[in-house]
C-alpha cells in the first residue's frame, strides 16, 4: 500500500484554553492537538522542487501575535508511518527526511511522538508497541513562543513520492490545517512547484476562482480535462511546464482540501485518462510495453502507429513537424506547443526516451 505524505501543522495547549471547538486540556505529558484563536496565519509560502521521485520541501510561515504579550504553544509536524513497518531496531519508520524547524532566525530541537488520529492524544515510543499500533501519525514537536507581532516559521525536509495505477508520481500536503488558525484563513498564500523540464504536471485546483495561476519560465495553463474515477473528488488541471515552475497565489484562502498534485508518467503525455477516442486500446498498451515490458517486441499495432508513437517522443519536446499530417494530429492536444526554432538535433532527450526511441526504431527495422 502506497502512503500519500502529510503534512499537519497543529497547535498544543501548554493549559486550559477555550478554543473554537471546545475546552483542551493539557497537563504534564498528557497533549492534545486544539485550535488557536489568538495567533493568524498571515503568510504562506510553500516551494516544492521535484526530481526522480524525490520532493525537497521549503515551507516559509509569517504568524501574527496581537497580544501584547508572548503566546506560548508547542507546534507539530505530523507525518504518517511508513506502510506500517516496524523495523527490528530502529522503530516505526518516517517518511520525512531532514526535518529542519527554523523559527525567528533560530534552529529549534525537536522531540517525536506519535498519535492515532489528528485529534487523539500524543504518546511516547515504547519497545512495547505493537505492530497494529502503528498505523497512526509521527508527530516532531517542537517549543515556540510566539511574540507580539510578526513571528516567523520555515521548515526543511524531505519526502519520496507515492504513486497509483497510471500515476507515476503523487505528491500531496494537508493544508487545511491552515484554517486551525485564528480567522480560520491563510491571509496570502504562494505555492511553487518545480517538477523538471518538459512535464505534464497535474494538479487538484483547491485555489478558487480568484487564484492568480502563473508560469514562471516557459508552459502553460492547460485547458484539457482529465476523466477517470480516480479523480472524481477532485477539480484536476492539466500544466505543462517546458522549463521553471508553476506558481498559485490566493488570498483570504481556506482551503477546504489538502494539495494533491503529481505526474500521470514520466515518459508520455498520452493517456487512456484523456484520451477521448484518439487512441486505439492496442496503442495505449504499446506505450506501457515499449517502457517496460522484455516483450515489447510483440506489441500490436500497425507499422503507421509505430511510427506516430516515434514522433510522439519529439511531440512531447515540442518539435515543430514538416509533416501537416503529424503536425495537426498533435496540435489537437493542449499540452503541444510547437516551436519554429527548435531543431531536431537540439533536442536532449531523456535517458527513458532514448530507450523507448531505440526499441521503436528497433521495430521498425524488424519490419522493413
Amino acid at each position: 500500500m502506497n502512503l500519500l505524505f502529510k503534512f499537519l501543522l497543529f497547535i498544543f495547549s501548554l493549559s486550559v484554553l477555550t478554543a473554537n471547538d471546545g475546552t483542551f486540556l493539557s497537563n504534564g505529558s498528557i497533549i492534545y492537538p486544539i485550535n488557536e484563536t489568538r495567533v493568524s496565519l498571515e503568510k504562506e509560502y510553500l516551494n516544492f522542487k521535484c526530481k526522480d521521485g524525490i520532493a525537497s520541501v521549503n515551507v516559509y510561515f509569517e504568524f501574527k501575535n496581537p497580544e501584547s504579550k508572548p503566546v506560548k504553544s508547542i507546534v507539530g509536524f505530523v507525518s504518517p508511518f511508513y506502510n506500517n513497518d516496524v523495523p527490528e531496531y530502529n522503530g516505526p519508520q518516517n517518511l520525512i527526511r531532514k526535518f529542519v524547524v527554523n523559527f525567528n532566525d533560530k534552529i529549534l530541537p525537536h522531540s517525536k511522538k506519535w498519535t492515532k488520529c489528528d485529534t487523539c492524544q500524543l504518546k511516547d515510543f515504547s519497545a512495547e508497541m505493537r505492530e497494529e499500533e502503528m498505523s497512526g501519525q509521527i508527530v516532531h514537536l517542537f517549543d515556540i513562543e510566539f511574540k507580539p507581532g510578526i513571528n516567523k516559521i520555515s521548515h526543511s525536509f524531505e519526502f519520496s513520492a507515492s504513486s497509483y495505477v497510471f500515476l507515476d508520481e503523487i505528491y500531496t500536503y494537508i493544508l487545511q490545517t491552515g484554517k486551525k488558525w485564528a480567522g480560520g484563513k491563510i491571509k496570502d498564500f504562494t505555492l511553487e512547484i518545480d517538477i523538471g523540464e518538459n512535464q505534464l504536471l497535474f494538479i487538484d485546483d483547491i485555489f478558487g476562482k480568484k487564484a492568480d495561476w502563473k508560469i514562471i519560465g516557459s508552459g502553460k495553463i492547460c485547458n484539457e480535462k482529465l476523466k477517470d474515477d480516480i479523480f472524481e473528488d477532485y477539480n484536476i488541471k492539466l500544466v505543462r511546464l517546458n522549463s521553471g515552475s508553476l506558481m498559485i497565489q490566493a488570498s483570504d484562502f481556506a482551503p477546504e482540501r489538502d494539495i494533491y498534485f503529481g505526474l500521470i508518467d514520466r515518459t508520455w503525455f498520452i493517456s487512456r485518462m484523456f484520451n477521448n477516442g484518439k487512441f486505439s486500446e492496442d496503442f495505449l498498451i504499446a506505450l506501457s510495453d515499449i517502457k517496460y515490458d522484455d516483450y515489447y517486441k510483440e506489441i500490436q499495432i500497425s507499422d503507421k502507429d509505430l511510427q506516430l508513437l516515434r514522433n510522439l517522443i519529439y511531440a512531447q519536446y515540442n518539435y515543430d513537424f514538416k509533416n501537416k499530417e503529424y503536425k495537426n494530429f498533435f496540435s489537437q492536444f493542449d499540452w503541444y506547443m510547437p516551436d519554429p526554432n527548435l531543431k531536431m538535433d537540439d533536442i536532449n532527450l531523456s535517458e527513458n526516451h532514448k530507450k523507448c526511441l531505440n526499441r521503436i526504431l528497433e521495430l521498425e527495422e524488424i519490419r522493413k
